[in-house]
């Protein structure tokens, strides 16, 4: 499964846990983001 891609400003990151949350551009809800994303973004 593709993750979907968004685009806007990490907001918060718990780096002791692997994850944060997103605050997309276009002011919708905040997006969760776990680490592991950021493997799976840079293989596709």
């Amino acid at each position: 499964m593709k993750p979907a891609l968004h685009k806007g400003q990490l907001i918060r990151w718990k780096d002791d846990r692997g994850f944060g949350f997103i605050q997309p551009d276009d002011s919708s809800q905040e997006v969760f983001l776990h680490i592991t994303a950021f493997n799976e973004l840079m293989i596709n």
